[in-house]
């Protein structure tokens, strides 16, 4: 249950620091998003603010303020500036600023406008993967759990690897599923919508850190994919006979 008095407390914190803002400049619409909006506030959370000034102004801003110990982020863009971001967006694996509008409490002004166009800025899909690139991305998982899973590999290096490939991983997926890559809090929601099995594995893996449930992880990934590593280098080896019959040609003409 969300604790009413903190919510209380970063309220206010919000409206002081919005009427310190308004001051300098002339915001239109202001959006709390984070913590705040999902209610997951603590005594530690920090305020984040996204901010929108009117199309007079080009001032972008990004900073930090304290009011009594809470620390309150915030991102400051005029509208037009928003509304470029949102468009540039579309078809992106990441999608920070639709996120923010869409994903927030409004303090000041009105943000419907905006969320109808972020919304939709989310919803569309990523560019279909093709064979070129599900042959990279497949190839580049399996050179990745091979090394990661030599015996004389050192320990240092598995641990950021073990990193690496589950950022890759979760990439990977989305691109798949032509689905956007929520931020860090809303990712694995995502992810059990789109592909329960894919969840439970990813989940485990979270869970218990072990070689092996990386391993099936990327292994199902690998599945969804359709790549084989016999079909990857039997199209690498074709390919490379072209090349090599083509130069012989032009040595000879």
């Amino acid at each position: 249950m969300e604790n009413k008095v903190l919510k209380l407390k970063y309220t206010e914190i919000a409206l002081r620091f919005l009427k310190l803002m308004n001051a300098k400049y002339r915001i239109i619409c202001a959006l709390a998003t984070g913590s705040y909006y999902t209610g997951g506030l603590t005594e530690s959370s920090d305020l984040d603010m996204f901010l929108i000034t009117d199309n007079s102004s080009k001032q972008r801003e990004r900073g930090v303020l304290f009011f009594e110990g809470i620390k309150v982020s915030y991102f400051l863009n005029p509208h037009w500036k928003i509304i470029e971001l949102l468009s540039s967006e579309k078809g992106k694996l990441k999608r920070p600023t639709a996120e923010s509008v869409c994903f927030s409490k409004c303090f000041a002004g009105s943000n419907g406008e905006l969320r109808k166009i972020a919304k939709k800025t989310l919803n569309s899909s990523t560019t279909k993967i093709n064979k070129q690139e599900i042959s990279h991305l497949g190839w580049k998982l399996y050179d990745k759990i091979e090394v990661f899973n030599r015996k004389n590999y050192a320990e240092i290096n598995k641990e950021y690897l073990r990193f690496d490939l589950l950022n890759l991983s979760i990439d990977v997926f989305f691109l798949i599923k032509r689905s956007y890559r929520p931020h860090a809090k809303y990712t694995m929601d995502r992810i059990q919508v789109l592909d329960k099995i894919f969840y439970k594995k990813l989940k485990n893996f979270l869970k218990n850190k072990s070689d092996i449930s990386l391993t099936a992880m990327v292994n199902y990934l690998s599945q969804l994919l359709k790549f084989e590593v016999a079909g990857y280098y039997k199209r690498t080896k074709t390919t490379s006979r072209i090349l090599e019959r083509s130069q012989f040609e032009d040595k000879i003409h």
